[in-house]
């Protein structure tokens, strides 16, 4: 009986949903529904496990058993797979961004503090943690931003432990940041410039195909704050198998310097790239770059020139090394990491 309503719940759709919202709102109340699960399979075990297995009985007990594990398996894997990849409504913001759900905005802050606290190791399969699927509106922009070239539509955005350590340790001294013209970096502006995802001002290609130092298709996402401006450079990290894109390199700069560098017909690229001309060289569409420029605000009115979307004369595959997706805390990632000035 236990086995049957637990399958009537899992093939009921709406019941289904509402497990997802319990899951992102209440996991403690979800837990309790878990733990209950768990509960009747081990009273079952304790109940028949002192017969013969070889009774009718004992038979019966052990087949119940392994049914209602089974079920409490699948009601765990099902709620959590709902919570990671059902979709859900995007609501957009007046500029042009996506607002973050309160658990996506947790999960950053958490992640990047451990990063920072364990030296880049986040304990995580590829020491990389999901954050959410990327959002269509935010996956338009980057089409276009790359002329139709990078397609992460049915990607995920995730936080990698060994890249936010390398970015925090490397830009975080006040003093040399300062002779860089940039502003240090803390855990507070790295959360937000990860947020900026999700809310860019500017979106733009840096390395449209794979022919480049860092092996990985890439693209900047740009926030200005009352101060502050932020330049988040994401790279794709692999193919089918690990469908993830993840921030790469994260920058602070004052406002004005940044708009004084757009103002002056500066890319992204060689605002980033202004003391490393091995990778600034290697940016072969610089023009065409600033050219497919999207400047989110003038999106707004619904006005955006996306390419032939999942066009099949693109290929969206991506040819990176394996070690690329960081296993431990030590820096293997990406010549976008290790070859600027700041090494």
């Amino acid at each position: 009986m236990v086995a049957r309503l637990s399958e009537s719940f899992l093939r009921d759709v709406h019941l289904t949903e509402k497990s997802k919202e319990l899951y992102d709102t209440d996991k403690t109340t979800w837990e309790t529904v878990r733990d209950s699960l768990k509960d009747i399979t081990s009273r079952i075990k304790r109940w028949f496990g002192k017969l013969s297995p070889d009774s009718v009985r004992g038979k019966i007990g052990e087949q119940m058993a392994a049914k209602n594990q089974e079920i409490l398996d699948r009601f765990v894997a099902g709620v959590r797979a709902a919570s990671e990849n059902a979709a859900y409504t995007e609501n957009t913001t007046d500029e042009g961004g996506v607002m973050w759900m309160a658990r996506e905005t947790k999960i950053i802050s958490d992640i990047v503090d451990t990063a920072i606290s364990k030296k880049g190791q986040i304990g995580e399969k590829h020491n990389q943690k999901r954050i959410c699927k990327v959002p269509s509106k935010i996956a338009d922009y980057i089409l276009s931003a790359s002329g139709g070239k990078t397609d992460i539509s049915e990607k995920y955005l995730a936080i990698e432990g060994a890249k936010i350590w390398h970015e925090y340790r490397n830009h975080s001294n006040p003093q040399i940041e300062q002779s860089r013209n940039q502003v240090a970096l803390t855990p507070k502006s790295i959360k937000k410039a990860i947020r900026s995802f999700k809310k860019p001002y500017i979106v733009e290609a840096i390395y449209n195909d794979t022919n480049n130092p860092e092996q990985a298709k890439s693209f900047a996402i740009v926030s200005k704050g009352n101060n502050s401006s932020y330049i988040l450079i994401v790279e794709q990290v692999g193919g089918n198998r690990n469908p993830n894109v993840v921030p790469a390199m994260i920058l602070e700069f004052t406002k004005s310097k940044l708009d004084t560098a757009l103002k002056n017909g500066k890319s992204i690229a060689e605002i980033i790239y202004e003391n490393d001309s091995k990778h600034l060289n290697a940016v072969t569409d610089n023009s065409q770059n600033i050219k497919n420029r999207v400047t989110v605000a003038n999106t707004s009115n619904g006005v955006l020139k996306v390419p032939s979307p999942r066009s099949p004369l693109f290929n969206y595959s991506i040819s990176q090394k394996t070690n690329n997706s960081n296993t431990s805390g030590k820096n293997n990632s990406t010549g976008m990491n290790q070859s600027r000035d700041d090494d």
